[in-house]
């Protein structure tokens, strides 16, 4: 299921509803995600316990219908110090703060489940520093 905004006004989806929410623990990390897509959300163990917020990372993965094309290998790009950018072709773009502990990444419609879980999420990961 996907919930769709179409804004012109947004052309960086930052106001597309993100309903679907959820707390795993991945690589020893809370990895607090919000998307508009319920497939693209992160397994992993439920959080259970509070943890402190050095120990915490927030993912925000956008389903961009209007994102063309499948993926490409990817392209590593440090912007600054501790962030960093992956290009991945035209149906995936990844961008994290590491000093924030923030990552936002839109992902093509063509882009299947098997491809996320496969060669996306591996990325989010590394990029998290969560050794997955």
């Amino acid at each position: 299921m996907s919930l769709l905004l179409n804004d012109p006004l947004d052309a960086l989806h930052r106001f597309t509803p993100t309903p679907f929410q959820s707390e795993v623990y991945l690589g020893g990390k809370l990895i607090q995600a919000e998307s508009n897509d319920a497939a693209l959300l992160p397994p992993g163990v439920p959080q259970s316990s509070p943890v402190s917020s050095r120990e915490c990372f927030s993912w925000k993965l956008i389903r961009d219908p209007k994102a063309p094309g499948r993926l490409e290998p990817p392209t590593k790009v440090s912007i600054f110090g501790t962030v960093f950018a992956v290009f991945m072709g035209g149906a995936c773009l990844i961008a994290v703060d590491r000093e924030e502990s923030q990552l936002v990444s839109f992902i093509g419609s063509q882009v299947d489940t098997g491809e996320y879980q496969h060669r996306i999420l591996p990325i989010l990961c590394e990029l998290s520093d969560l050794g997955g």
